[in-house]
């Protein structure tokens, strides 16, 4: 379960640590953000669909 911090680093060993058919939980911004405000910096924010391509 993550919340609002994305790091990239991270998902392999989350990915690793899911069962098969386990649940992922996780609430960060999108590259949408900037429009409403903070954060700003790309890296910190998700593509479309790139957390549907890392699980």
């Amino acid at each position: 379960m993550d919340f609002h911090c994305l790091h990239r680093p991270l998902i392999r060993h989350m990915r690793e640590a899911v069962r098969r058919g386990g649940l992922v939980i996780y609430e960060t911004f999108t590259t949408d953000q900037p429009r409403y405000g903070r954060p700003r910096n790309p890296d910190y924010l998700l593509e479309p669909g790139e957390l549907a391509g890392w699980f």
